[in-house]
C-alpha cells in the first residue's frame, strides 16, 4: 500500500503531488506483528505451509472431498474448513492457524491418501507438505502463532470497529503488550514447549505404520 515504488500512495503522488499520505492507523499492529513474525524462520516457515496447506487442500473439489471425508479415531467427524490468510486480514489468519491446529490429525490422513494417488502433481505436493508438517519445527512454530495471533486478534478487530474511541483503544493496546509480556518467561515457553510435543504425538499416532518419519528439525543446519 506504501510502497516506495509501486505502492498505492506513491501512484496518488503522481496523480496529485500535493496529495497528503495517512496510514490506516487499523492496520499499523497487523503490519508491525507482519514484519516481526516473518523474521523469525520458523514462525515464517509455518506461516508458508499453512498457506500452502489451504492452497493444495481447498484448490481442488477432489482433494477437498477427500479432506472432508476424513474419519478420526476420536469420532469428531465435524471437518472445518481451512482459511486462507493475508498481511492485513489479522482475523483471517488467526482463523487460518486456528482451523490447522484443531485439525491436524485429519489433515495428515488426507495428506496420506492424497499420497498415494495417481495424478503426479498430486502426488508429489502432498508428499512436499507431508515432509513439512511432519517436523517438530512447524509444531512449535504452530503453537507460537496460536499464542501470539489469539492475544492479539481481539486488539487488531477493535481497531478496526466503527466505534474505536482513544481511551478504549490505549487500555485493549496496555492490555494486549501486558499480556505478551506475560508470555516471555521460561514457565510459559515450557507450556508452548509441551503443547507442540502433545501436536507431535497426535502427527505421529497418525504416521504409524506408514513409511513416513517425524522428525526433529528440518534440516541439520537449522
Amino acid at each position: 500500500m506504501n510502497g516506495i515504488h509501486r505502492g498505492l500512495a506513491t501512484r496518488m503522488k503522481e496523480c496529485s503531488p500535493m496529495a497528503i499520505y495517512i496510514h490506516c492507523f487499523g492496520h499499523l499492529l497487523n503490519l508491525a506483528i507482519q514484519d516481526t513474525m516473518t523474521d523469525v524462520l520458523c514462525l515464517r516457515n509455518a506461516l508458508g505451509t499453512i498457506q500452502s496447506l489451504y492452497k493444495f487442500i481447498g484448490g481442488s473439489p477432489k482433494r477437498h472431498a477427500v479432506f472432508l471425508d476424513m474419519k478420526l479415531d476420536d469420532g469428531d467427524d465435524v471437518a472445518r474448513a481451512l482459511k486462507s490468510h493475508s498481511v492485513t486480514g489479522w482475523a483471517c489468519r488467526w482463523e487460518s492457524v486456528k482451523a490447522v491446529v484443531n485439525q491436524l490429525p485429519r489433515i495428515m490422513k488426507a495428506l496420506l491418501q492424497l499420497a498415494e494417488n495417481r495424478d503426479a502433481k498430486t502426488y508429489t505436493d502432498s508428499r512436499a507438505l507431508l515432509n513439512a508438517v511432519c517436523v517438530f519445527d512447524f509444531m512449535f512454530g504452530l503453537v507460537v502463532l496460536k499464542v501470539i495471533l489469539s492475544n492479539t486478534s481481539s486488539l487488531s478487530s477493535y481497531q478496526q470497529s466503527k466505534s474505536i474511541d482513544v481511551i478504549s483503544a490505549k487500555k485493549n493496546a496496555d492490555s494486549t503488550v501486558a499480556t505478551l509480556q506475560k508470555c516471555r518467561n521460561d514457565q510459559h515457553f515450557e507450556l508452548v514447549w509441551k503443547q507442540a510435543e502433545k501436536l507431535s504425538e497426535d502427527v505421529k499416532a497418525v504416521l504409524e505404520d506408514t513409511t513416513y518419519e517425524f522428525k526433529r528439525c528440518a534440516s541439520a543446519s537449522y
